[in-house]
């Protein structure tokens, strides 16, 4: 493997969903296609089937051209997408409420965070309930978050964005808006085929066209609890079908330049109980020798996404929540900035993809080395402070502040 090669925190042949055209920048049709244009102008992509399989559930396939509306609205309203893949009961729901009343409550001095307007064209197929399931998952999550309760299943039959505004208070006084689309689905879509003895499912057709056609620069995260199932075998499994997300967004996503990912391993505090060392006090080294151990995620992640920059790939250990025996949350008490923690960094880490994404499109395609900063003690540090310079760009703790 090549120094370009390696991740600083994989290539199979690649199949295309629409045509290839010339991309932001004038880039190699290869490597990038317009997010939309007018509609004389764009080649047409490629018909799809009225239906796509899926598991055991048919799922309607989004047309072309309500796609690029959306990608439409995307830019129009300087929107970021925030693709979330994770196997069933991972936590990803669990950290996006996480993330959002932490902005609400600790973070209030400077963050406010609410859920934002539609995003979704009044003629997209199922517009409205899309984003009543967003109105939901924030409104009503929020509230059982805070109560104690944990969030339950996704259980949708299409995949929503959840549209989020970050409204953030500047020190020199200055406010600025971002806003962020994530995109919510359903843990069992990458489960093995119902039935069928470890056959992979194919990816949902909605977020395989999302990721093929959409030409700007996403957020991806890949949720990776340390534990999951009851059993090793179990734990193995959801290992293989995260892994095979992973491929899935190598294979089908045409304009990775401009992404950043990031391997959340989730469920920290199952692993390192709060006022553990490990989990007050973590870095990237000791995440890095428990992921590495995870076949075939960390060879998936570190080594078959290619086409990615030097710099784009990350890894961070995760709690949403300190969950308790009887599953409900626990109040943080004296770990109350440990938990905290998790989520400014996160936040930090959105936010820099965000505004790096915003130029990116503001200097037709090109993507700045420089990344914004909202909490300092956050950043991502330069994999060589931890004596593993062959990962690059590596997720690392500072010492926590009390």
């Amino acid at each position: 493997m090549t120094a370009e090669e390696q991740p600083t925190l994989g290539q199979q042949s690649v199949r295309r969903i629409g045509p290839r055209a010339e991309g932001p920048g004038g880039a190699s049709q290869d490597e990038q296609e317009p997010a939309f244009a007018p509609e004389g102008e764009r080649p047409q992509a490629a018909k799809l089937s009225l239906a796509a399989e899926v598991g055991t559930k048919r799922h309607a396939v989004v047309p072309d051209k309500h796609l690029r509306d959306l990608f439409r609205e995307f830019e129009k309203k300087a929107i970021h997408p925030v693709i979330i893949f994770g196997t069933s009961k991972s936590g990803k729901t669990l950290m996006l409420q996480s993330l959002i009343y932490e902005a609400r409550t600790r973070l209030a001095y400077l963050l406010g965070a609410s859920l934002g307007p539609s995003i979704f064209p009044p003629d997209y197929p199922q517009s409205s309930l899309r984003y009543r399931n967003a109105e939901d998952l924030i409104n009503d999550g929020l509230r059982n978050f805070r109560d104690g309760s944990l969030a339950k299943q996704t259980g949708v039959e299409e995949p929503f964005f959840v549209p989020v505004d970050l409204n953030v208070a500047h020190d020199d006084g200055t406010k600025e808006t971002i806003r962020f689309a994530f995109l919510e689905s359903v843990g069992e879509w990458l489960s093995y085929k119902s039935g069928e003895l470890r056959v992979f499912q194919e990816l949902h057709p909605e977020i395989s066209a999302i990721l093929n056609q959409y030409t700007w620069p996403m957020s991806i995260i890949f949720v990776a609890p340390t534990k999951a199932g009851n059993t090793p075998t179990e734990f193995d499994d959801h290992c293989a079908c995260l892994a095979h997300a992973m491929e899935e967004y190598n294979r089908l996503r045409q304009s990775k330049q401009g992404d950043n990912l990031l391997l959340l391993v989730s469920k920290w505090d199952a692993l390192h109980p709060p006022g553990s060392a490990l989990f007050d006090n973590a870095t990237g080294a000791d995440v890095h020798r428990l992921v590495a151990n995870w076949y075939p995620i960390w060879t998936a992640y570190a080594q078959n996404i290619l086409g990615v920059r030097k710099d784009a790939k990350a890894f961070m250990p995760y709690s949403a929540a300190w969950i308790n025996d009887e599953q409900t949350i626990r109040r943080p008490g004296p770990y109350e900035n440990t938990f905290g923690h998790f989520n400014k960094t996160l936040w930090n880490w959105l936010y820099a993809n965000a505004r790096q994404a915003a130029e990116s499109q503001a200097d037709n395609g090109a993507i700045s080395g420089k990344r914004a900063v909202l909490f300092p003690e956050t950043v991502l540090e330069d994999a060589t402070k931890v004596q593993m310079s062959w990962l690059g760009q590596i997720f690392t703790f500072q010492p926590w502040k009390r």
